[in-house]
């Protein structure tokens, strides 16, 4: 597990997380926490223009020898024009100077609704550029359903590095078949939220509105402790036993909460879990952008 693990920094640049305990990581606790990835030799961190000030923190961090996925910026237009390009491409060279790098390891499209608009081959031919110019090593697309994995490869988009969600609760992606699809067609797989922003480890569920996720979710930590079995080594139980997922991308408060995934073994105590019985099929409830 431990050489799967790509830092996810949104929380290092702005206030991230679900409702009251939303907080940004101070910019020491990053410094730490960094120190200790390089002496673990964890070098894959993933950020983007629109996460606040973390691209400027990273850069402010000396990162020699690591990995970096970062994302576009946005478009704001309806249509995908020169001057689009023109601004996708002086966004990268932001995100280069502000991580004080010459390249990257992977470019994602962060807003896949920029792929549905007319001229968006545009954007795939520019991406494509950057490759063979050698700023980026992967280009790539960050999804959030099925029909945008279904949509943007049957349009032949050429991407090899896709981001997607995926955790005990939403295996989607999974169950469809879709993650062994793409791993066959050679693209690099990077799933976030393993831990669902921290709500899969909490006994208490959160003050968002999401009727069917709660009473799920109170099923599942009522059935845990019924067997004495903690979240955390489920979840982590989850990870280990796909291995068809390159990297899990983790958000990290603490370097606690980094040396304590580093560190984990497998004794998972207690009745096996069968992970699939405890999918849920509602996007609604597993796609956090739905939360209210």
């Amino acid at each position: 597990m431990k050489n799967k693990i790509a830092v996810g920094t949104a929380n290092f640049g702005m206030t991230y997380g679900i409702g009251v305990e939303s907080h940004r990581v101070a910019e020491n606790e990053v410094a730490r926490l960094i120190e200790y990835c390089v002496n673990q030799k964890l070098a894959m961190f993933d950020t983007a223009p629109g996460y606040g000030e973390s691209e400027q923190v990273l850069g402010r961090i000396c990162l020699g020898g690591s990995y970096i996925v970062t994302k576009m910026v946005k478009l704001e237009r309806n249509e995908v024009s020169d001057d689009c390009i023109a601004r996708l491409e002086n966004g990268l060279q932001n995100s280069l100077r502000k991580l004080r790098v010459s390249s990257v390891y992977g470019l994602l499209v962060h807003s896949v609704a920029d792929l549905y608009k007319p001229g968006a081959e545009r954007i795939v031919s520019w991406m494509s550029g950057l490759k063979e110019r050698g700023l980026v090593n992967k280009i790539g697309v960050s999804v959030y359903t099925q029909e945008e994995v279904d949509d943007l490869y049957n349009k032949k988009c050429i991407f090899d590095l896709i981001q997607l969600p995926l955790n005990i609760f939403d295996q989607r992606l999974l169950i469809s078949g879709t993650l062994d699809w793409l791993r066959e067609k050679g693209v690099e797989i990077h799933a976030r939220s393993l831990f669902m922003k921290g709500l899969l480890l909490k006994e208490e569920f959160p003050p968002i509105n999401a009727p069917l996720l709660h009473d799920h979710h109170q099923r599942f930590i009522s059935y845990l402790s019924n067997l004495s079995v903690d979240a955390f080594d489920v979840c982590m139980a989850f990870a280990k036993s796909l291995d068809v997922v390159d990297r899990w991308v983790l958000g990290f408060s603490q370097v606690e909460q980094l040396r304590r995934v580093i560190q984990w073994d497998d004794d998972v105590s207690g009745e096996k879990i069968c992970f699939e019985d405890w999918a849920l099929t509602s996007s609604t409830s597993v796609d956090p952008r739905c939360w209210r």
